[in-house]
């Protein structure tokens, strides 16, 4: 699947915790947000856009499951902390706001943009 978030978390935990991955690492509140997501989209006539629950929560919501699950995480961030780990999805997040809602990043958003993504990438090596 690759370096994106919700991939990298999916496949963390799925190894780590196997199947039931979802149901036993991922908050409730986490679930429970997820689902309403799949409920409004669905009550709206949309279809789905995932078949994974996963693809239906906020890089907040990423946060907070690596946070509850920070052990399963480490060894793939060895090299930095968890608070590091975390501001980058903040920043992520932070500028993905402008281009979820269709607006015109600025320029230095969208160096703010490209400066949190190299971050990311680092984070992995």
């Amino acid at each position: 699947m690759g370096p994106d978030p919700r991939n990298l978390v999916e496949e963390t935990l799925q190894s780590e915790r196997g199947d039931e991955w979802w149901s036993n690492a991922v908050p409730q509140s986490v679930r429970e947000n997820a689902q309403k997501n799949i409920d409004r989209e669905a009550s709206e006539g949309l279809p789905p856009r995932s078949t994974r629950p996963i693809e239906y929560t906020t890089f907040g919501e990423l946060n907070d499951i690596i946070k509850e699950n920070w052990t399963s995480f480490s060894g793939i961030f060895s090299r930095v902390s968890k608070n590091r780990v975390l501001r980058v999805l903040i920043r992520l997040n932070h500028a993905r706001g402008p281009i979820a809602h269709s607006n015109l990043l600025p320029e230095e958003e969208a160096v703010r943009l490209k400066l949190a993504i190299r971050d990311w990438y680092k984070l992995m090596e």
